[in-house]
């Protein structure tokens, strides 16, 4: 009977709960989706600038299209998983930095805040920007480099070898010179390569490589020279004059240089650049090519001390093929780049050290440079650098 009883009131007690639930009302939140709601209008690419490619971690791109934000901060551009940073923006463009990834056919796309879709892919290819090149390591302590007509890189250490570093980054011995430091090098008539290591004697290795010898003695000093397109070179050092010496040994007096340091000779363009000191500051100077036996009065072409800084020094130059010069120094940016219209920026601010004694162009857009510390043998590099853009030709490479 007791078990009856409480087999009754474990029922009732179950259907009085049941009651109680049922007679209570849910309150959920009042719901947030608005059925209207249609958002900001899809974003869409049309064109990317540069159209083909770009530095990775250090370019900057436009992309052009429609229905972008005004505010930068509010458009969302992603190289595949990665996200851009926006630079500026307008409603049709969008000036953005690339991210630093490098790949042949990455996914650009472009999400808006408000817009419920993302933009239309385009694909577009990011390039490295600097290659470590040719394997150096401190103890090799490169000089001067140049570099032929098949893009191989010629590069003078202190053991007294020349190192040849191939296209593909192969590196071997290509000859041996019997002095330590070169301070200027090209390739000239023949497959003969020069060397000056800032004497009076120029050497020269034949084809091929092998051990430099001696090619002429000059009237002073050479620290650099550079091939006219009549195959004499323009040389320089120390001495009062810049020289022309022709291909059978003779020199003569090409212009007054009195009481300046010549570091680096290039010619391009119809004149005779002259990077060097004098009186404690730098300079680059040219003189016009009249003659291959006369040239114009000597001209100031871009004051370093009085427009960049009043400290640094120009340690060497050569020019792409649109007429920038580029500017091996050991002023903090490394390299700095002088436009025709006598503006400047540094090159690839931050990925650059001081001081960078010697640049090479190759046949293609790469710039090669030695980038020197002697305080800090750690900073040695040799570089190969992307310029996106040809360089000015040498002459003397065939």
């Amino acid at each position: 009977m007791r078990a009856s009883l409480a087999r009754v009131w474990a029922l009732v007690t179950v259907g009085l709960v049941v009651a109680a639930l049922s007679g209570c009302e849910n309150k959920y939140p009042e719901s947030i989706y608005d059925p209207n709601f249609k958002g900001a209008p899809t974003p869409e690419i049309t064109a990317l600038i540069p159209p083909d490619s770009a530095l990775a971690g250090i370019g900057k791109i436009v992309i052009r299209g429609k229905n972008f934000s005004t505010d930068p901060a509010k458009n969302f551009v992603f190289f595949g998983k990665v996200q851009a940073q926006v630079l500026s923006a307008s409603e049709s463009e969008l000036q953005v930095k690339t991210p630093n990834l490098v790949g042949d056919s990455i996914q650009v796309k472009i999400a808006v805040h408000g817009a419920l879709l993302f933009s239309n892919i385009v694909r577009y290819k990011l390039v490295q920007a600097i290659w470590d090149w040719g394997g150096f390591l401190a103890a090799d302590d490169p000089w001067a480099i140049t570099c032929d007509a098949s893009e191989n890189l010629y590069v003078g250490l202190t053991s007294k070898n020349i190192d040849r570093v191939s296209p593909r980054n192969q590196r071997s011995t290509y000859g041996t010179m019997p002095f330590i430091k070169a301070t200027g090098m090209k390739m000239g008539p023949g497959g003969y390569l020069y060397v000056a290591r800032g004497t009076k004697t120029l050497y020269r290795l034949a084809p091929g490589g092998g051990t430099a010898a001696k090619w002429i003695d000059a009237p002073d000093k050479i620290n650099d020279f550079d091939f006219a397109p009549s195959k004499s070179m323009y040389a320089g050092g120390d001495g009062n004059f810049l020289y022309l010496i022709r291909q059978d040994g003779s020199a003569s007096q090409a212009a007054a240089y009195t009481k300046v340091n010549i570091r680096s000779v290039r010619v391009f363009d119809g004149f005779v650049y002259v990077a060097g000191d004098t009186a404690g500051r730098s300079f680059v100077w040219r003189n016009q090519i009249l003659a291959e036996d006369q040239l114009g009065p000597r001209e100031v072409y871009f004051d370093w001390n009085g427009r960049v800084d009043p400290s640094s020094r120009v340690y060497a130059i050569t020019f792409s093929q649109d007429g920038d010069m580029y500017v091996g120094t050991d002023n903090a940016y490394g390299i700095v780049i002088v436009h025709p219209d006598g503006s400047f920026e540094p090159l690839y601010e931050g990925l650059i050290k001081p001081y960078v004694y010697s640049l090479a162009w190759g046949t293609g857009t790469f710039l090669y440079a030695n980038q020197r510390n002697d305080t800090d043998p750690s900073q040695k590099r040799m570089m190969r650098i992307n310029i996106l853009k040809p360089g000015a030709p040498y002459y003397g490479r065939e």
